[in-house]
């Protein structure tokens, strides 16, 4: 996984294996053979500021 960011986006980009990654690359979205349950969230809360 691989994270760019400025003050006010975050893009992320996440390799996948092959018979998602084609396909999702060559119809511009994630196939059926994707699930949203068998992905792993890291949740990391926002620094706060000096003084804050």
């Amino acid at each position: 996984m691989r994270a760019a960011h400025t003050d006010s986006t975050m893009t992320v980009y996440q390799a996948y294996r092959p018979k998602i990654g084609n396909a999702a690359a060559r119809d511009g979205h994630l196939p059926p053979a994707w699930s949203r349950e068998r992905m792993t969230w890291i949740i990391k809360p926002r620094s706060q500021p000096s003084g804050a």
